[in-house]
């Protein structure tokens, strides 16, 4: 059993240090919305799920993370619809899954 709890205390602190890392190596953009996109796209294990994304002049498409705790949980619906299209907004961008991980990608964690 004490086994188990090691594991699990290990699986919790990579998790917030990778959250922690993300949120660390993020910055802030000015960036000129040129459009929205929403669609449904499969994840890994075959579950669909609606992906929300932005279209910038400087940085193209900029999609809207929805990993708790370090973006937005189950309001990114309700960021992107406030989003001005056409206007320059500012927003967190960070990498996702984390870019020690290998392949990350850049993603909206929030927008101001």
């Amino acid at each position: 059993m004490f086994q188990n709890f090691r594991y699990i205390l290990f699986l919790l602190a990579f998790i917030v240090a990778s959250f922690g890392y993300v949120q660390a190596t993020s910055d802030v953009r000015t960036v000129t919305v040129t459009g929205k996109v929403s669609g449904d796209g499969g994840t890994r294990r075959g579950i669909t799920a609606t992906r929300y994304a932005v279209t910038t002049r400087e940085h193209g498409e900029l999609p809207l993370l929805k990993m708790p705790v370090i973006g937005y949980a189950f309001g990114a619906e309700d960021a992107w619809h406030t989003i001005p299209q056409g206007r320059a907004v500012q927003v967190r961008v960070g990498h996702w899954p984390p870019s020690f991980l290998g392949t990350s990608r850049h993603y909206i964690m929030k927008v101001y």
